[in-house]
């Protein structure tokens, strides 16, 4: 029986790229096998074939673990998913690494997240998270679905008005480093919107000592991690709430080179340098 499983795993002609093994061992025990499956665009047989060559043991599904980065993407955090995964572990969510062969990835207890969600409210918006896409929910994630979106409805009602109240919490997710993306989102608003009053409020006396914002730490690290993922500059523009020519002329610095073609050598040569150490 062993010798036939071995003869049936042989016959798969197709060459497994590194980006689908990451996939599978990513989302093995996550999603069903027939959808790994389907979204490998490969048979079930050999989706079980490689998982057993990668030793990955039972499949166990509805096992109530789920990658953090799946989360993340559903809840439409995809584009900035290293700089949240940081921010919830810091604030102390519950995770394991699972571990399969060089690569690792943060997987949580679907419970413990909602445990902690519920405690954390503020760090993040559950409006583009669809209803049950994680399974079933909390009660108190639909009442804060539904608040975030009456109140987006009611910025759109009052033709995105901006109060007093509006612009406090405006400057102090400034103070705080949020991008205008983030600040967007938390705030029920769009990007431009954001961005206008931000223009209109650093004209004022009041508060021009507030926009230096320059380049911190944070939107640094964001701005590594998006080379990293071969981000084109016009999508790191958007969550970084700048410029094109601003992150642009980063990268260079940044880098100390004069094209993005240098940079992204720069990138992938600290990355291996990396994994030389560890």
């Amino acid at each position: 029986m062993a010798e036939e499983k071995k003869n049936d795993c042989s016959r798969s002609h197709r060459v497994w790229s590194e980006e689908d093994t990451n996939y599978l061992c990513e989302f093995w025990g996550i999603y069903s096998t027939p959808a790994i499956a389907k979204n490998l665009k490969r048979s079930v047989s050999a989706v079980k074939c490689r998982a057993s060559e990668l030793g990955l043991g039972k499949h166990l599904e509805n096992s109530g673990f789920i990658s953090l980065r799946t989360i993340l993407r559903e809840m439409g955090y995809e584009n900035t998913h290293s700089w949240f995964s940081k921010k919830l572990i810091d604030a102390g969510l519950p995770f394991r690494l699972q571990k399969v062969e060089k690569s690792s990835f943060r997987v949580v207890n679907i419970d413990e997240f909602w445990d902690f969600m519920e405690q954390h409210q503020d760090l993040m918006s559950f409006a583009n998270l669809e209803i049950n896409v994680l399974g079933k929910e909390p009660d108190w994630v639909k009442k804060k679905r539904k608040e975030e979106y009456q109140k987006a409805a009611k910025n759109i009602c009052a033709n995105d008005v901006w109060r007093k109240e509006d612009d406090s919490r405006l400057i102090q997710l400034i103070k705080e480093n949020y991008t205008y993306a983030e600040i967007a989102t938390k705030m029920c608003r769009s990007k431009d919107a954001i961005r206008n009053r931000a223009c209109l409020l650093r004209k004022t006396d009041n508060y021009s000592g507030v926009f230096k914002r320059g380049w911190n730490q944070n939107n640094e690290n964001v701005l590594y991690n998006l080379l990293k993922e071969d981000k084109p500059v016009s999508e790191i523009a958007s969550v970084l709430g700048k410029t094109h020519a601003c992150v642009k002329g980063k990268i260079y610095r940044m880098f100390n080179v004069n094209t993005l073609a240098e940079a992204q050598q720069a990138v992938l040569s600290k990355e291996l340098s990396k994994s030389k150490i560890s």
